[in-house]
């Protein structure tokens, strides 16, 4: 299993990474163009979700951009 290994390869991140692709396409869609799309306008759980999801986004970037390549050495 993947969790119990002690490095993992770097296509491990994409299924994270498409799941905040579609939070960050929510956001847009339902904060920042609310009122052209919801009646209702701005929905404010979508500002509570940028919170916690944009950061977390912006880790994962950084880990997939900037770590070591730490795959088994070829002799």
């Amino acid at each position: 299993m993947i969790l119990t290994q002690e490095t993992v390869p770097r296509w491990a991140l994409l299924t994270p990474f498409a799941q905040l692709a579609w939070n960050l396409k929510n956001h847009v869609a339902w904060y920042f163009l609310g009122n052209h799309f919801a009646p209702e306008g701005p929905l404010i759980f979508a500002l509570l979700d940028m919170v916690l999801i944009w950061p977390i986004t912006g880790i994962y970037a950084h880990h997939f951009v900037t770590a070591r390549n730490v795959g088994p050495k070829k002799d």
